[in-house]
């Protein structure tokens, strides 16, 4: 998909944004475009997604788009049972800890064409933080469900959509590995 944005000159239509991804949400303030969000689904069978968050804007009614965050996940994630209401902040403890898609650890599997590390999306080193989405209990085991911050604690990540930009990824950490209690 592209997106393409035009306002109206009166008599012509200026174009001040393109992409190709598709527009996920946006928000209006007095008629204007404050922000929106553009997803990418990847390409063909292509598992990385990603959420780019824009916010705008004007000078002389014109506006310019700049590009606040960009959010990814796997597309075959293990979501929550829930989501906590207060996302709490947390720092990694130990010296490596795995993001994963699920709630499982699988770490002997070397898979083309990522080379990824079985169920591991992206390792973090000690002092990484991130934010608490969720939690799971998988065969006696405490899951956290979590949003890692754009950070140089990211030691690793399997899948090159992110890491070509700066990416807070969701997926799943050991409670044991955060500093949550």
């Amino acid at each position: 998909m592209m997106t393409k944005i035009f306002i109206n000159m009166g008599s012509y239509y200026m174009e001040v944004f393109s992409d190709v991804q598709e527009i996920k949400e946006y928000a209006l303030k007095d008629n204007r475009l404050v922000s929106f969000t553009l997803h990418n689904s990847g390409c063909c069978a292509d598992p990385q997604h990603l959420s780019y968050y824009y916010t705008a804007h004007y000078k002389n009614n014109i506006p310019s788009f700049i590009r606040i965050k960009t959010i990814g996940n796997i597309s075959f994630t293990q979501k929550p049972d829930s989501l906590t209401e207060d996302s709490m902040d947390f720092s990694i403890v130990n010296d490596s800890a795995h993001l994963r898609m699920v709630c499982y650890m699988l770490d002997e599997t070397d898979c083309p064409p990522y080379h990824y590390s079985g169920t591991s999306i992206a390792k973090y080193g000690k002092c990484a933080t991130g934010k608490l989405l969720g939690t799971r209990k998988e065969q006696g085991v405490d899951w956290v469900y979590v949003i890692m911050d754009v950070n140089p604690g990211k030691m690793n990540c399997y899948y090159p959509s992110f890491t070509g930009q700066p990416t807070h990824i969701k997926g799943w950490m050991l409670k044991s590995d955060t500093d949550l209690k």
